[in-house]
């Protein structure tokens, strides 16, 4: 199938990175208070033309974006705003443009999904979207039924929207490459870490949850966290490499040398293989499907003021009680739980994606790790991913 470029994309190295994600190429990162207020719904008429939709205001992004009858595409849902968000990802509306309005709606089910079992609200368990981030992808067909034009794409619940355009029957999309780039998502609230720590670090496990989180546990150190993970996006495949840094500590004597983490993907992969890289190792990340656990608690803010960001970083201890999920992540003294996440798979394995706030003009001394408490029930016989040590 044809490859075009995505929804939102100004060239081969655009990307559209979440918070406390840096990017080598072009980025659409965190937006001020004031933005949150941008009219982000549907687009009025322009004349002739489908009206535009701006890079920053794409809810919904495809892969390819053109495309004919009978052909197949992959979506996956942004949050385009500057708080968090939550949705679902259930179905796709197809609206045409008819030269004066979006009309003519037709539902798209997910490649596999019986639509007779798929009604409103059907499998919906919200998942988490940062600003920025994504959830995704799902893989649909365009139904040979569907008339050529300028399609806006709209999934019930979602702010904001997409762009895709059909073909006729007998026209072909020309063939653009992926979008490739480098982006880095860090792992490091407070900073402090020493960039190079001399110690040995090899990869425990990994894996893709639901193609839009990467989760990696690791060896190394006591006082060895992960300090960013660098996602490089080639053409045939991405590789995501895991740069540790180092604290002061007296000793590690008696203490567990596994940490992990779950980061969301800073870009579709839209296929692509991924392999992590940590030290010497690589491993490919196998794609298992998961259910999100956790009621998200999302950060207070003042009214009319900025959003607190929210930064992922490191798990060093967990524990599963029979009330909550007990986790040491690493940070300074006044950083906060936000937004962390809890996801299980079909064979009853836990992930815990951590999440903490940095409060605004606060000195964060440094300190090992903080220990929260998170109300969620893991089902019987549930296992962590990562560490599980016991304190």
């Amino acid at each position: 199938m044809a490859a075009i470029a995505p929804n939102g994309a100004t060239g081969s190295a655009t990307a559209i990175a979440p918070s406390g994600v840096t990017d080598s190429a072009a980025a659409i990162g965190p937006r001020s208070a004031a933005d949150s207020t941008a009219a982000i719904g549907p687009s009025g008429a322009a004349g002739p033309a489908a009206p535009p939709i701006s890079a920053a205001a794409t809810g919904v992004l495809t892969w390819p974006t053109t495309v004919a009858p009978g052909d197949n595409f992959s979506a996956v849902l942004r949050n385009p705003l500057s708080i968090p968000n939550t949705s679902c990802f259930v179905a796709l509306s197809l609206e045409r443009w008819d030269g004066d309005a979006w009309g003519q709606a037709r539902e798209l089910m997910p490649d596999g999904v019986d639509p007779n079992l798929a009604g409103p609200g059907a499998d919906c368990k919200p998942d988490l979207i940062l600003p920025g981030a994504f959830i995704g992808e799902r893989k649909f067909t365009v139904p040979d039924d569907v008339p050529p034009g300028d399609y806006r794409v709209v999934e019930r619940g979602t702010e904001g929207e997409g762009r895709l355009t059909i073909l006729g029957p007998n026209q072909d999309a020309a063939s653009v490459p992926l979008p490739t780039g480098r982006h880095s998502v860090d792992l490091a609230p407070g900073g402090g870490l020493d960039p190079e720590p001399t110690v040995r670090v090899t990869l425990d496990r990994v894996a893709l949850l639901d193609d839009d989180r990467l989760a990696i546990s690791w060896h190394s150190s006591c006082n060895v966290p992960g300090s960013r993970v660098d996602f490089d996006y080639a053409a045939d495949r991405v590789t995501a490499r895991l740069v540790v840094g180092g604290f002061t500590v007296i000793d590690c004597v008696g203490e567990p040398d596994l940490w992990s983490t779950v980061v969301d993907l800073p870009a579709p992969l839209w296929g692509r293989p991924l392999d992590v890289t940590a030290g010497n190792d690589t491993q490919r990340a196998r794609r298992v499907e998961v259910t999100p656990l956790r009621t998200y608690v999302l950060p207070e803010t003042a009214p009319g003021s900025a959003p607190v960001p929210v930064l992922a970083t490191s798990i060093f201890r967990q524990r599963i009680t029979p009330e909550s999920i007990r986790v040491q992540m690493y940070g300074g003294y006044c950083i906060g739980v936000a937004q962390t996440a809890v996801y299980a798979d079909d064979d009853g394995t836990i992930f815990v994606q951590p999440h903490v706030v940095v409060p605004n003009n606060v000195a964060c001394s440094p300190a090992p790790w903080q220990t929260f408490v998170l109300p969620v029930q893991a089902p019987a016989g549930s296992r962590l991913f990562g560490p599980t040590s016991f304190w």
